[in-house]
């Protein structure tokens, strides 16, 4: 199955922790440069604790 990485946004906005886990997992199946985006956003996104 293949991820677009509009997808993997969509989950990343998600309040639901089990899609934005999902969404970091499937990172990896995208080209690196495009990963490498999306995980500034996981950070960026995630609460400090």
């Amino acid at each position: 199955m293949s991820v677009s990485a509009d997808i993997i946004k969509e989950l990343l906005d998600s309040n639901n922790l089990g899609d934005r886990l999902s969404a970091v997992n499937q990172i990896r199946e995208l080209e690196p440069h495009i990963g490498l985006e999306l995980i500034q956003i996981a950070i960026l996104l995630t609460p400090a604790s």
